[in-house]
């Protein structure tokens, strides 16, 4: 009977709502929002290349950042403070562990640093003092023919390459590398492939301590042919700042955190697995996931080193598929949420467990992220009506009309600024402190537990009661 009535609610919703995309399509237009939209901007062939900021009422529009050749941007986050946007760029993914990585530039376009797995390849040594580190690579995984696109040591000036034709084959290598600090230790990643696929990541998370002016001899590493091929997504900030969030996928799909500082590898979030949407609270450590259980989707809320005893499922879907795009987004007093999910928008008021459609596509065009505006009265989001081109809108959550805010046909990803950016201020000398695992180095490679290791807290956990029946989301025809 309750699904029945919530049914009903969507549809009465639709009757005034079927037309709203042609309410304006003027890219200004009336707003009382503050705070900055960043988004992604798209070059002629649709490969995201820069990050972009504009105001509510469509002024303002600049360009802070452009990636480089190699380079791809994926999702944008604005810091709780509106000081730094977070991005995810693969420009270096041929020095890091990740096939992408977070990096943070500040409004005004300074301050580039890469977040996860720094520093940044581009620029080293970058002021820092440099060693040496030597060793040589020997091939115990059985396999042949297997090619090293890339052999890196973290904070290394250059990048080693050669090919294991035979199993127990050898190669030797000589970097120098930026000290990253007293008793820092950095890690190695060799890319790989062979006849059978790749490209692979091998990682050892923390192997040498540069010393500054000498030469550090690592002996014999064996090579044993992991096949790591980390991917991260849907990436946001910790209410303070001090981590952000992603979903790793490996082999499986985790939440993951990243210290907000900077830091290698980082650590699982939560304790649960198969998610493809995620979204850290703007007022506390709770978190929201879209997640697939059994036949079918739930969308649950968690806290930040929590697990399954923890986990609180608030909705459920009924499309049970991981290649759905969703994408979920906090109200800003944390009372509830905006979730993209089969293709349309949707609000949820956690203390009343109800549920609206806001949009009715129908299966015509793609949402790709929301967010919210600090009042919580409007929604960005990216609208792609067809596979040609993508813009940001903005939808009123009371009266459920939207504006173009973007008609380049080149914009994606927004992400809504809690406040207003910040005056700039002079640059610092002072590095940004980096951290690294601080675990013994060893010669051995060992696996990195990318889908299933242990969670790090930063909050001891509450068990959260789950609700007493099931709400589903509306059925999308598409």
């Amino acid at each position: 009977m309750q699904h029945q009535k919530l049914t009903l609610f969507v549809t009465i919703l639709f009757v005034f709502f079927s037309s709203w995309m042609v309410v304006e399509s003027s890219a200004s237009g009336s707003t009382t929002a503050a705070g900055l939209v960043a988004y992604a901007g798209l070059d002629a062939q649709g490969r995201p290349t820069s990050v972009k900021t504009i105001r509510p009422d469509g002024s303002d529009g600049k360009t802070i950042y452009t990636t480089d050749q190699n380079g791809s941007i994926s999702d944008v986050a604005w810091a709780p403070n509106a000081g730094e946007i977070a991005f995810i760029d693969k420009k270096e993914a041929v020095y890091s562990p990740f096939s992408q990585d977070i990096y943070g530039v500040k409004p005004d376009g300074s301050g580039l640093r890469r977040i996860s797995n720094p520093p940044q390849f581009a620029g080293l040594p970058a002021g820092l003092p440099t060693g040496t580190v030597q060793g040589e690579l020997r091939n115990n995984s059985g396999r042949i023919n297997v090619s090293l696109i890339s052999l890196y040591i973290q904070g290394a000036v250059s990048v080693g390459q050669g090919t294991f034709f035979n199993n127990l084959d050898t190669l030797t290598f000589n970097f120098t590398v930026a000290d990253l600090g007293p008793g820092q230790l950095h890690y190695l990643v060799a890319i790989w492939s062979d006849p059978s696929g790749g490209p692979y990541r091998e990682i050892i998370p923390a192997v040498v301590d540069v010393t500054p002016g000498q030469t550090v001899d690592l002996g014999q590493l064996d090579f044993v042919g992991q096949t790591n091929q980390p991917k991260i997504s849907d990436l946001s900030w910790s209410h303070d700042g001090s981590l952000l969030g992603i979903i790793l996928e490996n082999g499986g799909s985790s939440p993951w955190q990243v210290a907000g500082a900077g830091q290698a590898i980082g650590s699982q979030m939560a304790n649960v697995g198969l998610i493809s949407a995620l979204a850290l609270s703007p007022t506390d450590n709770r978190i929201a996931y879209w997640r697939l259980t059994g036949g079918e989707g739930v969308i649950a809320l968690n806290q930040i080193g929590g697990s399954g005893a923890s986990e609180q499922i608030i909705l459920n879907d009924s499309v049970a598929s991981l290649n759905y795009d969703r994408h979920i987004a906090w109200l800003p007093d944390g009372s509830g949420l905006v979730i993209s999910v089969n293709g349309e928008i949707f609000d949820y008021e956690i203390a009343s467990r109800q549920v609206r459609q806001l949009t009715n596509f129908g299966g015509a065009a793609q949402i790709d992220r929301v967010t919210v505006s600090p009042n919580g009265q409007e929604i960005a989001f990216s609208y792609s009506p067809n596979a040609g081109g993508s813009d940001i809108w903005i939808l009123n959550r009371q009266s459920l009309q939207a504006r173009a805010l973007t008609s380049d046909g080149r914009s994606a990803f927004p992400s809504w600024s809690r406040v207003d950016p910040p005056a700039p201020t002079n640059p610092t000398s002072t590095p940004t402190p980096i951290v690294i695992p601080s675990a013994t180095a060893t010669a051995t490679p060992t696996n990195i537990p990318f889908v299933t290791p242990t969670p790090t807290p930063t909050s001891s956990p509450t068990p959260i009661s789950a609700p007493s029946s099931a709400i589903y989301l509306p059925a999308v025809t598409r």
